[in-house]
């Protein structure tokens, strides 16, 4: 549906107001009755379908700008708790807000629930609980050329992978990570037969 029916200065168009319906297919492309009713809010004519045989129900404003002006009550005006930027949201849109936090889009809210954002009333139950050992990723990466330290490979970045030398994975520092290549790490593994290629004993 458009924002403002193309017909709504018809009269200038050739077309009689005091006719009941037209025929047209400029409403959506289709062949319908389309018939008259005033703004409610400027009082221009304007063109509607009916449905359920009654006239159209909701389409009692010309446009959405007529519409807007006349429920202005029903957006509130908000600051995001993120950015700082103005915004209006609907009271149905409010309640569903747990936090009483408000973000003017998804991206605010990602950045809020962020450990450095200072929401913690939006932090997940586990946000903090950690011992800092699944960012050894990040330490690596700081701390070493980013490519594989066996074969030099650097063409696709995104597929390295970080090796830990004694295999603890709690153990982050930078000296025990190494980054590798797919092929080097499963090579690693392979050879010292652990991880996936883990020799498992026989049953009695």
């Amino acid at each position: 549906m458009v924002d403002r029916f193309p017909l709504h200065c018809a009269p200038r168009n050739g077309l009689d107001v005091e006719e009941e319906f037209v025929i047209l297919t400029a409403y959506d492309g289709k062949r319908r009755k389309l018939y008259w009713s005033d703004c409610l809010e400027c009082g221009w004519p304007f063109l509607a379908p009916k449905y359920n045989g009654k006239k159209y129900k909701g389409r009692k404003y010309c446009s959405n700008e007529c519409r807007k002006k006349a429920n202005p009550s029903k957006l509130h005006d908000l600051i995001c708790d993120t950015c700082g930027v103005h915004f209006q949201r609907s009271q149905s849109n409010l309640a569903k807000s747990k936090s009483g936090l408000r973000f003017c889009s998804r991206k605010c809210k990602d950045k809020a629930q962020r450990l450095e954002s200072g929401h913690p009333a939006i932090h997940p139950p586990h946000y903090g609980t950690g011992d800092g050992s699944g960012d050894y990723r990040k330490i690596a990466r700081s701390s070493h050329p980013n490519k594989c330290n066996r074969c030099g490979y650097d063409d696709i970045l995104g597929i390295l992978r970080v090796h830990h030398r004694d295999r603890d994975r709690t153990n982050s520092d930078p000296r025990n990570l190494e980054i590798l290549c797919p092929n080097c790490h499963e090579i690693e593994h392979y050879l010292s037969r652990d991880g996936l290629y883990k020799r498992h004993k026989k049953g009695p």
